[in-house]
């Protein structure tokens, strides 16, 4: 191989990673918040449902607040600690594989989201979302002392509300739920 040839080859390696950063998350491999939010503006409103219609399958929105998060992410930044960046890694590769596909999962600061764009029942989104609850809760096996975590989930789906506005009311849903304590799922439907 000639030497411009390998140097073509390592700036097309440069470029791919540089791409890959702007699309994951450093600690927990994830979506960044701008996939998140391409995939938010993919969601257009449709049509209503007539009144007494079966259940339909409708885009869905997830938000999950992880409390103790930003001091976990906050540790990461001032120390590089191994710690906090195997947790926030755990947690987002745990909440990855929590969620059905399609889905693109992505944390946006201490938040993970969770957009579904097609095929769920409000039924099945609730299950999502409460699986999801189960998984912040559970024992996180990190390798290191155990960080009590507690999580606030919002969810909202709807057929008739795009992307961004689905958002707003799931995280509207998680101050709900953070008024209430934490700990639970909240839901909004329109």
């Amino acid at each position: 191989m000639t030497e411009a040839a390998g140097r073509g080859i390592e700036r097309r390696g440069a470029v791919d990673r540089a791409a890959w950063s702007r699309r994951r998350d450093p600690l927990s491999g994830l979506a960044t918040a701008d996939v998140i939010e391409s995939r938010l503006r993919d969601i257009t409103g449709g049509p209503t449902e007539p009144i007494g219609a079966p259940p339909v399958a409708v885009p869905a929105v997830v938000v999950v607040d992880v409390a103790g998060l930003p001091l976990a992410a906050d540790e990461w930044a001032q120390t590089r600690s191994v710690a906090a960046e195997t947790l926030v890694n755990v947690l987002g590769q745990s909440i990855g594989q929590a969620v059905p596909r399609p889905a693109t999962v992505g944390r946006i600061g201490a938040r993970f989201v969770v957009v579904l764009p097609v095929a769920r029942t409000e039924e099945e989104t609730q299950l999502v979302a409460v699986d999801l609850l189960a998984v912040v809760g559970g024992e996180l096996k990190t390798g290191y002392p155990p960080v009590p975590l507690r999580a606030s989930v919002g969810y909202a789906c709807s057929a008739t509300l795009d992307g961004p506005t689905l958002y707003a009311l799931a995280v509207r849903a998680v101050a709900r739920v953070q008024h209430g304590g934490g700990g639970a799922v909240v839901g909004e439907r329109w």
